[in-house]
């Protein structure tokens, strides 16, 4: 299970950092860096 989800309303425009596991269901531009499991929902 994922600590953070980006919801499917939500637009970030930048660089996405981190630690911990992430859930995409929103749109993200920029570059994405993290150490553990990404998911992107489209």
């Amino acid at each position: 299970m994922a600590n953070t989800v980006i919801g499917s309303t939500i637009v970030i425009d930048g660089e996405i950092s981190g630690e911990e596991d992430l859930v995409i269901l929103g749109t993200v531009k920029g570059q994405i860096s993290l150490r553990e499991n990404i998911v992107v929902e489209r």
